[in-house]
């Protein structure tokens, strides 16, 4: 989550700035389940959106948004099997 004085200087073209509705839910997964504001926001937003899809690289909320996110795929693990997958192989002389 971005956080700045005057949210209106940081908003651009392609970004569009959104305030979650459920703080109590907000709440409960940063106090129950300890994601940080940032995974919280992200869950609550989806739901909040009817999200078709929710995308994180965190094992923990990739883990509780399910809970939260019924009728939401969620994707697990996607980027970091890319990432390792396009990585080219380095030879033994160092070339």
């Amino acid at each position: 989550m971005i956080v700045v004085s005057d949210a209106t200087s940081a908003q651009g073209k392609w970004v569009e700035i959104k305030v979650i509705s459920h703080r109590d839910k907000f709440q409960e997964l940063q106090d129950v389940y300890g994601l940080g504001e940032g995974e919280a926001a992200a869950i609550i937003l989806s739901q909040e959106l009817k999200a078709n899809f929710f995308f994180t690289d965190d094992r923990l909320a990739r883990k509780v948004a399910p809970n939260f996110l019924q009728g939401t795929s969620t994707i697990v693990s996607f980027l970091p099997r890319m990432g390792r997958r396009s990585r080219l192989p380095v030879s033994s002389s160092g070339r």
